[in-house]
């Protein structure tokens, strides 16, 4: 990990509070520790939604929940989503899960997100030149293995896939690049939100082939991790921070796994 706000339970929880700001109040974050265990955010006694996670609530565990230091703290009903990610997916070193509000009302109606735009931000239009893989069990929580697995074979080799009727679950290579990639599919779903809400989605034209060869993943030099395009890690986590310090709400650091 980097610097400051880098140890794994630590950026765990600011994930947590910068998801909460953005996406919603409910969801979940965790990171890998190696290819048996993970640090997932739990619910504590003063439990006060995502935004306000603190680090002490961010729980050492394996990935079927067990370990001897959960102590007071609740786990997720939805800890299987977590878990079985990481059996499943050696490549995964973080997942994300959240409920954010124009990703639910795309996936309620099934629209489909189209590359129709490119240099506005191009990280955001590759989610949309990839394609979002989408888990159709509508509004099931996924709170057992069965449920899981399902969900993952909806995923495939991807870092992203839709709940339709529930919300997001991505993946990374890092708590940051998950994190990112959550944030940036929003805000892909609240662009195509609103141009379905104009009326005029569908006179919106695809960007052109010259413009696909040059944002999509097979552009030269572009880090290409399991089917969607890593998110850059640097300055626009850094935003995060310091809009969070702005709130007086970056998470204190904990010293090993109290």
């Amino acid at each position: 990990m980097t610097e400051h706000h880098g140890h794994p339970r630590q950026e765990v929880a600011t994930a947590c509070r910068i998801v909460g700001r953005k996406l919603g109040s409910t969801g979940h974050v965790s990171a890998r520790i190696d290819d048996r265990e993970m640090y997932l955010r739990c619910r504590g006694e003063n439990e006060a939604g995502l935004a306000y996670a603190d680090t002490p609530s961010v729980r050492r565990m394996d990935f079927d929940g067990n370990g001897p230091l959960i102590g007071t703290y609740r786990l997720p009903h939805e800890l299987p989503l977590h878990g079985e990610v990481y059996k499943a997916r050696p490549d995964a070193q973080a997942v994300v899960h959240a409920h954010p509000y124009s990703v639910l009302l795309c996936g309620l109606v099934g629209v489909e997100f189209r590359p129709v735009f490119g240099g506005y931000q191009p990280p955001t239009l590759r989610i949309a030149l990839d394609g979002v893989p989408v888990y159709d069990r509508v509004t099931q929580t996924i709170t057992n293995r069965e449920l899981a697995l399902e969900m993952l074979d909806a995923m495939g080799d991807r870092n992203l896939v839709l709940l339709r009727g529930h919300g997001v679950v991505t993946t990374g290579r890092s708590v940051r690049a998950a994190t990112q990639l959550a944030l940036r599919f929003e805000h892909l779903a609240e662009i195509t939100w609103q141009l379905v809400l104009s009326g005029q989605y569908g006179d919106v034209p695809d960007i052109p082939d010259i413009d696909r060869r040059r944002y999509g993943p097979e552009r030269e030099g572009a880090p290409v991790e399991s089917g969607v395009v890593e998110v850059a890690e640097g300055g626009e986590w850094l935003r995060h921070i310091r809009e969070l310090e702005a709130a007086g709400g970056v998470p204190s650091a904990a010293s090993g796994d109290e």
